[in-house]
C-alpha cells in the first residue's frame, strides 16, 4: 500500500512538472513577477515590506497548491513555481526552499481542505472546519517561523542559508560572512520568543485574563516591530511589550471561586471565566446546592463546556460545620443542573481545596 501511494504520488508530481516545463510556465511566473518586484527595489536590501509581500504571495501558493495533496508534491509544485522568483529576490536557494517547504507541510493543517485537520476531527467527533480552525491556532509557530528565517537566514544555522544566489554580488548575502555569531544569534532567539509569545496571546485572546481587541492589535504590531533589523525599531518595540506584559498582569484581578454549582453559580463561573478583569486560580466547590460530588463534576461541566479546561477545580467540605447539609434539590434537580452526571473524560479534579484560610482575602 505504501509503495503504490508512493507511486501515485510522484506520478502526480511527474506530470504537473511535465506540463510546466512543457508550457513553461514557471518560467513566465518567475521571470514575470521578479521583473515587477525588482523594479521595486525589492530585494533583502531593499524593501522589508515589499519583501513581506512577497513571500506572503508565496505561502498562499503553497498553501492553495498544498490543499489535498501530501506534502512533497505540495513543495515541488511550489518551488518549480516560485523558487526561482525568491531567489531572484536575493534570498539564498536553500532558505528560499526551506521557506516553501515549511508552507507545504502547513498546508495539511490550513482550511478549507486539511487533510490532516479532518481526520483529526474524524477521530474526535468534532467539526472538520472548527477543528482546522483549531489546529491553526495551536501550530501558528509554523507559519511564523519561515518568515523570521527568510529575514534572519543565520537561524537554520546551515552554510548554504547565507549563500548568495548571485555570485556577481560575492560568495555570502550582504552583512554575512559564513560564520555564525553566538552572541547575536542568542539575542535574536530571545527577540524571537518574545515576538511568538505576543502573537500566540493575540490569536488566543487570552494571557492571564481575556484581552481586548486592542490588546490583541497592539501585540500583534509589536511582535512583527520586535523582528525588525533595526535596533531603533525592535529597542522601543521590546521596551512597550515588556510594559504591556507587566501591566496586564498587575491589572489582572486573582480570585478563587467557591461555590456549590447549581444554576447560580454555573452561571457565576462562565460570567468569570469570560471577565477580561479577572483570572481564576481555582474553582473550590462544596456541597449546597447540592452534593459535593454533584458541585465538583458540575463545576467540571461548565469549565468543559467553556473551554477553559485551564481552571484547576478543587473538592471542599461535604457540609457545614456546625449542622447537616441542606441541598436545594427542590430548586436545582438532583444533580444540581437538573441534569444527569456525564462523564467529563480526562479533565479531573485536582484533589482536595489547597487553600488555607490565611490565603483567602
Amino acid at each position: 500500500v505504501m509503495i503504490s501511494t508512493l507511486y501515485l504520488m510522484f506520478l502526480s508530481v511527474s506530470v504537473i512538472d511535465f506540463c510546466l516545463n512543457l508550457t513553461g510556465f514557471s518560467t513566465y511566473i518567475a521571470r514575470d513577477i521578479l521583473a515587477v518586484l525588482t523594479s521595486m527595489d525589492l530585494s533583502v536590501t531593499g524593501s522589508p515590506f515589499l519583501l513581506f509581500i512577497a513571500l506572503l504571495l508565496t505561502m498562499l501558493m503553497a498553501v492553495l497548491l498544498g490543499m489535498g495533496m501530501p506534502s512533497v508534491p505540495a513543495y515541488i509544485n511550489v518551488a518549480l513555481l516560485m523558487g526561482p522568483m525568491l531567489a531572484g529576490l536575493g534570498i539564498a536557494t536553500f532558505t528560499a526552499h526551506m521557506f516553501i517547504f515549511y508552507f507545504a507541510v502547513a498546508s495539511a493543517i490550513t482550511p478549507p481542505v486539511a487533510i490532516a485537520a479532518f481526520a483529526a476531527a474524524s477521530i474526535t467527533k468534532e467539526e472538520p472546519m472548527t477543528t482546522g480552525f483549531s489546529a491553526v491556532r495551536s501550530g501558528i509557530v509554523i507559519f511564523v517561523i519561515p518568515f523570521v528565517f527568510a529575514f534572519h537566514p543565520e537561524l537554520l544555522l546551515i552554510d548554504a542559508a547565507v549563500l548568495s544566489p548571485d555570485d556577481s554580488k560575492g560568495k555570502y548575502l550582504t552583512g554575512y560572512d559564513g560564520n555564525i555569531n553566538i552572541i547575536n544569534l542568542v539575542w535574536l532567539l530571545v527577540r524571537l520568543t518574545l515576538s511568538l509569545y505576543l502573537v500566540a496571546s493575540s490569536l488566543c485572546r487570552f494571557d492571564h485574563r481575556v484581552l481586548h481587541v486592542w490588546e490583541v492589535i497592539v501585540r500583534l504590531i509589536l511582535a512583527l516591530l520586535i523582528l525588525s533589523g533595526s535596533i531603533f525599531i525592535y529597542g522601543p518595540a521590546i521596551l512597550l511589550a515588556i510594559i504591556i506584559i507587566a501591566t496586564h498582569l498587575l491589572m489582572t484581578k486573582k480570585i478563587i471561586l467557591d461555590c456549590d454549582p447549581g444554576h447560580d453559580d454555573a452561571v457565576a463561573i462562565m460570567l468569570a471565566a469570560s471577565s477580561k478583569e479577572i483570572d481564576i486560580l481555582g474553582i473550590t466547590c462544596v456541597g449546597g446546592n447540592s452534593g459535593l460530588n454533584n458541585t465538583v463534576n458540575n463545576a467540571l461541566k461548565v469549565c468543559t463546556l467553556i473551554e477553559r479546561t485551564d481552571i484547576k477545580v478543587y473538592s471542599g467540605a461535604n457540609k457545614p460545620i456546625h449542622y447537616e447539609l441542606f441541598t436545594a434539590e427542590y430548586v436545582h434537580g438532583k444533580t444540581g443542573l437538573d441534569k444527569k452526571g456525564e462523564n467529563v473524560g480526562k479533565f479531573q479534579p485536582q484533589g482536595k481545596n489547597p487553600y488555607g484560610q490565611s490565603q483567602i482575602k
